[in-house]
């Protein structure tokens, strides 16, 4: 059930031109996952590093903004954020043998530059799959 947060819960993000308007719905008594099977075994280091290099770029080229994501590696999990924008993470990939099991903050589902890095998060998977074959085993 989707419904908007008291004004006392909406947060605020457009300091900069002293605009006011709210970043996202919440969704109430989800958890936002999905697991993808990329056919193939990586390490949360070669994942880590291909999102260096390409999460920033592709973002920068689909939303012409310069917002910048940061990808760490954080107790055997790669984390993306962006501090200034948003509180906590954005998305948590824990690699499972051949499996991405990808975690989605429930508190930014509908925002648009989540969903942007998540389109972009499908194409890195996609080109990092055994013969670019991903196969989706859960998303709920």
């Amino acid at each position: 059930m989707w419904h908007l947060p008291d004004l006392k819960q909406w947060k605020f993000k457009d300091s900069k031109n002293n605009i006011k308007c709210p970043v996202s719905y919440i969704k109430e008594n989800s958890i936002e996952m999905k697991i993808l099977n990329i056919h193939k075994t990586i390490t949360p280091g070669q994942l880590l590093q291909l999102l260096e290099k390409k999460l920033n770029a592709l973002f920068a080229a689909q939303r012409k903004t310069e917002i910048c994501f940061i990808s760490e590696h954080k107790d055997g999990v790669i984390e993306i954020s962006q501090p200034e924008f948003y509180e906590g993470f954005l998305y948590r990939i824990e690699i499972k043998g051949d499996e991405l099991h990808i975690t989605r903050s429930e508190h930014y589902v509908d925002d648009v530059n989540s969903l942007t890095v998540e389109s972009i998060l499908n194409e890195i998977f996609a080109d990092l799959a055994e013969d670019g074959k991903v196969t989706l085993v859960l998303e709920g």
